[in-house]
């Protein structure tokens, strides 16, 4: 291990001919969070304790796993008086009405505790900058190092293998733990080449991982995947989308491990049963973020255990779990107060039934709701859509697309959402018409985002009522025939109202012209 020599500032340097730092460093990158606020964590050098954060995403309905930045429990530590005395020869008289600014207080960074010197490190905008501090002192280093550590960013095979390289050798020949640093290990960017052998691998270095994110990495199995989990007991959020060779053992080794499990997205690991869901609705209480999209062996059973026991969960996607009822659905909106996402469609299964039981007198209210997506669901018609709006009246977003049932009573039905409406998908809603429209866009002013493509009945009144938007952004027209030249000049023209305008979707509007095409284009319209 290479030694600490004495600083010509009186505190601890590092050797910067160390190996291991100069090799590894080069390409770490900041842990800062996702609000460029830095980042707030425990001390590895510390005993660690479990996190409260939950995974994603979907920045995008980002389907990411990292959401929350940790928060530290730890205190500081205590300064003695005599290291506070102000220093210089002005009496006490001297000092009175002097400006607190004017009055000299020495600072001794050996003396502030780890955690804020973490934080302070945190505001550092390169990792060159980081790389120079940790050559100050021992202390310093410490804090430097688990910084660059925390949320290590690979983009490059290379980069990648030295990452790997460092971690397997001794922890004995090394100057830190780097392994029990790794708080949050993302390798989506090396998908394609990870192995069970190299995950093996990195899991006996980590141990004090807080959020695992391995999606579509093909080659992992079981055989890693179920003793990483188990070496990782900290676990708050894990993402193993398309993952399609795992199955029911690492779930469970999930939901005997991570009881503080806040989130985890399964989606497309078509292997996985009820079994498994049921031990993670279960142990897995805190619960609050579950995908588990294209789970086609996923019944009504592990959807009611879901509901029953993991009464924080604010995001349930049912996406094409195609067995799942009416009766699940149901009790899922009856026994999850703080749900805020709520995704089952593309599901034939899924009927008014869903619903029937919600009164229309808007005596049940789901406050927290803000997103429900029922595309697909066919069956799916005006009176359900009544009572989606009635006990969900803070709806922000509200997915019909391919409910071909519904008309413009439904619409009607939506003007009842007002102000709180921003994104409306009915795309082949073929049975709406201009009035609908119109009367939604009198109601609903503050849309942003409306899709319409495939409604093959609207015109180009449609789209003048739309273009007095002031808040649209994007619009979906898609295969709507009947739109001209006429429709796309009232967007060009949208008289007081600031061009906010990001997209436009006119693909096969077949009587539209190119010369108004590029009048949009001068609108800043992509």
């Amino acid at each position: 291990m290479a030694s600490f020599i004495s600083s010509p500032r009186g505190g601890d340097s590092p050797d910067n001919n160390n190996s291991a730092i100069d090799s590894i460093l080069a390409d770490q990158p900041l842990g800062h969070s996702t609000d460029g606020q830095p980042p707030r964590f425990a001390s590895a050098f510390r005993s660690p304790s479990p996190t409260s954060s939950a995974y994603n995403t979907p920045q995008q309905l980002s389907d990411s796993p990292e959401d929350e930045d940790d928060e530290d429990d730890d205190t500081a530590d205590d300064i003695d008086d005599d290291d506070t005395d102000f220093k210089g020869t002005s009496s006490d008289a001297e000092l009175v009405g002097q400006e607190a600014d004017d009055v000299e207080v020495p600072v001794h960074a050996n003396l502030l505790p780890t955690e804020l010197i973490i934080s302070i490190f945190g505001y550092l905008d390169t990792t060159e900058d980081v790389k120079s501090v940790l050559m100050v002192c021992k202390s310093w280093a410490r804090c430097a190092v688990e910084l660059l550590w925390y949320r290590p960013n690979f983009q490059t095979i290379p980069v990648f293998a030295r990452f790997v390289k460092t971690l397997e050798r001794p922890e004995s020949s090394l100057m830190f733990p780097y392994g029990r640093f790794v708080r949050k290990l993302n390798l989506t960017a090396i998908s394609e080449n990870l192995t069970d052998q190299v995950l093996l691998s990195l899991g006996q270095a980590c141990t004090e991982l807080e959020r695992l994110t391995l999606p579509s990495c093909k080659r992992i199995s079981d055989e890693s995947l179920e003793p990483v989990i188990r070496n990782n007991t900290h676990l708050t959020g894990i993402d193993l989308s398309q993952l399609d060779r795992v199955t029911d053992l690492s779930i469970i080794a999930i939901s005997e491990t991570c009881k503080k499990l806040q989130g985890l997205n399964i989606t497309g690991c078509k292997l996985i049963t009820d079994q498994s869901v049921l031990q993670v609705a279960h142990t897995c209480r805190y619960l609050r973020r579950l995908k588990m999209v294209d789970c086609a062996l996923i019944t009504n059973t592990a959807v009611d255990a879901v509901s029953t026991n993991c009464n924080n969960l604010m995001e349930l996607d049912l996406q094409g779990c195609v067995q799942i009822q009416d009766n699940a659905v149901t009790n899922a909106l009856n026994r999850l107060p703080f749900l805020r996402e709520f995704r089952v469609c593309m599901n034939a299964n899924i009927t008014n039934d869903a619903f029937s039981s919600f009164p229309v007198d808007g005596g049940v209210q789901f406050d927290a709701l803000r997103l429900i997506d029922l595309s697909g669901c066919s069956e799916i018609n005006d009176q359900s859509v009544l009572r989606i709006v009635l006990f969900a009246p803070r709806l922000r977003n509200l997915i019909l697309a391919k409910c071909s049932e519904i008309t413009d009573q439904g619409l009607i039905y939506i003007c009842k959402l007002g102000r709180s409406l921003h994104y409306l998908h009915l795309g082949h809603c073929s049975l709406i018409t201009d009035l609908g429209v119109f009367q939604l866009v009198r109601h609903c002013s503050r849309i942003r985002y409306i899709d319409l493509a495939c409604c093959l009945q609207l015109t180009d009144v449609t789209v003048q009522h739309l273009a007095t938007l002031p808040k649209l952004r994007r619009l979906g027209l898609v295969k709507c025939q009947n739109v001209t030249n006429v429709a796309i000049q009232a967007l060009v023209q949208r008289q007081g109202i600031e061009n906010s305008l990001e997209r436009v979707h006119l693909s096969y509007c077949a009587n539209l012209t190119l010369p108004v095409s590029f009048k949009l284009l001068l609108c800043h319209v992509v």
